[in-house]
């Protein structure tokens, strides 16, 4: 879910940890085995936030979650 932008947010994958693109969906996955949830923040280029995602999945440690690469060209810069 994001409070400033309605992104579709869909599982993604557990790897690799990080940002990574395939198949149109920049994935997120972040190592955080004692987290209850996690939040994915977006800033634009002078430093104001403009999304915030909360990561759908959790596997073995791992908050994981996809958007659409399409989504992140209507952000202002």
């Amino acid at each position: 879910m994001s409070l400033f932008y309605p992104f579709t947010v869909w599982n993604g994958r557990p790897a690799p940890l990080g940002l990574s693109v395939a198949d149109g969906l920049l994935n997120i996955a972040v190592l955080a085995p004692a987290a209850t949830a996690l939040t994915w923040c977006l800033f634009d280029s002078v430093h104001v936030e403009v999304a915030r995602v909360t990561l759908p999945q959790q596997t073995d440690g791992v908050w994981h979650g996809a958007i659409e690469l399409n989504d992140l060209t209507a952000l202002p810069n």
